[in-house]
């Protein structure tokens, strides 16, 4: 989605390790160790679709157990 690539990109301008999602809020990136607010982007309130349409076959059974985390290098 538009919305995940510009995460991705915002994410490779600051540097940052990781991208830290969680529904409802603002997405956070960590640089240096430290977790800062993307305050550019909306809060994430349809983090499931995105993240399906991304990693569909590796969530879904984690998402239906109401839990979800996860690493994956790009």
């Amino acid at each position: 989605s538009p919305e995940f690539v510009g995460l991705l990109d915002a994410a490779l301008a600051v540097s940052a390790s990781d991208i830290h999602l969680v529904a409802g809020e603002v997405p956070r990136f960590r640089v240096h160790g430290e977790l800062r607010l993307a305050p550019e982007f909306a809060p994430m309130t349809d983090l499931e679709a995105v993240v399906l349409r991304v990693f569909p076959a590796a969530t879904r059974a984690a998402l239906d157990a109401g839990t979800l985390a996860f690493a994956e290098t790009l």
